[in-house]
């Protein structure tokens, strides 16, 4: 799951959208910024697993090995993933979270056969 997630995350289209949101971060001398990518790689990995506690989220980056060699070995806080997660603009996290669907219908991980914007359902012939 793990290496579908960081293929997710470098696509061109997910990038592009990141660089957006690192501009919003400015990074202070005496401590850096986390990129983006980093970030969105560590949350959606928690959200597979079932952690959506920020707590837990840097829990399981001090613990968890593969997360370890993904982020070279920084460890985000809590507070680090709940500004992400808060206060990135939400234009582009809306557009994060469908092309996540989008990817997550095409490896047929969903039981959905079109996502309609209004909500309505799909009709099924």
């Amino acid at each position: 799951m793990l290496l579908t997630i960081c293929n997710f995350a470098f696509t061109n289209m997910v990038q592009s959208l990141m660089v957006q949101l690192d501009a919003e971060f400015a990074s202070k001398p005496e401590r850096p910024a986390y990129p983006r990518t980093l970030l969105l790689i560590v949350v959606l990995y928690c959200f597979s697993i079932d952690i959506a506690n920020y707590t837990k989220m840097e829990e399981e980056c001090r613990k968890n090995k593969f997360l370890l060699i993904v982020t070279c070995g920084l460890k985000p806080t809590r507070n680090t993933f709940a500004n992400f997660l808060n206060k990135s603009d939400a234009e582009i996290i809306k557009k994060v979270f469908v092309s996540t669907l989008v990817l997550l219908n095409d490896f047929h991980f969903l039981e959905f056969v079109k996502l309609f914007v209004d909500g309505t359902d799909a009709l099924v012939r």
